[in-house]
């Protein structure tokens, strides 16, 4: 967020692009907003800016489809992409005064806040596809974490599973060589290599083999 005297230096205005097609997810994270509220569809916004966060006249907007295994991070770099290509674009039409400012309504505006690592925290009572979404959306900013008794589990990679019905949220089902089956507030859900905080890979997986066991339950906080 800029004040009035820096924005009044440059003599044409201040241009931002924000990975969001405004006024929906303004602020932080606005890709992590997305994915998290099931969105079908995302995009880049040129917009002028003023002494608001994101709340300037739209200048150019370009939008992308979210495909169902969306990441974080793979909708970070494809809206970059077109960022860079409706550069041009938006140069050319600038120069040639074919732009013509739209201003943000905020009735239809949304914003997306800061993350922090509580964020992250898993609800086992909550559907395969919900956590499965979340931990898409945090990734790469934040891992997701769950706990084993004392110790803190993270994962950046998941995939839902049927069955499970009738067991208890958290319940660890089956442990693969791919990570840990667990149950969810409807089915299951595969952790894909969790590891431990703080340690590595190597500690992790000797952790998991000899003190998870089938039938234990992790929480989203120490038990």
């Amino acid at each position: 967020k800029f004040g009035t005297e820096l924005l009044g230096i440059a003599r044409l205005g201040c241009i931002n692009c924000h990975p969001s097609l405004l006024p929906r997810h303004r602020g932080y994270y606005p890709l992590s907003a997305a994915i998290l509220a099931g969105d079908t569809e995302t995009g880049i916004t040129y917009h002028f800016m003023n002494e608001e966060f994101d709340r300037g006249d739209i200048l150019l907007q370009k939008s992308i489809p979210i495909s169902p295994r969306e990441t974080g991070l793979t909708l970070l770099n494809r809206c970059g992409t077109i960022a860079i290509d409706s550069l041009v674009e938006l140069l050319d039409s600038f120069e040639a005064g074919r732009l013509h400012p739209v201003p943000q309504h905020s009735e239809n505006g949304s914003e997306a806040p800061r993350l922090s690592e509580l964020n992250g925290l898993v609800d086992w009572g909550r559907t395969a596809e919900e956590i499965d979404r979340k931990v898409r959306a945090l990734y790469p900013w934040l891992r997701c974490q769950t706990f084993h008794q004392q110790r803190g589990i993270e994962f950046f990679a998941c995939e839902p599973k049927a069955g499970c019905h009738g067991v208890t949220p958290g319940e660890v089902l089956t442990i693969t060589e791919e990570g840990l089956i667990v149950a969810t507030g409807d089915a299951g859900l595969l952790v894909k290599e969790p590891t431990l905080s703080g340690c590595n890979k190597s500690d992790s997986r000797t952790y998991l083999q000899k003190e998870v066991k089938v039938g234990d339950l992790l929480g989203s906080k120490p038990g």
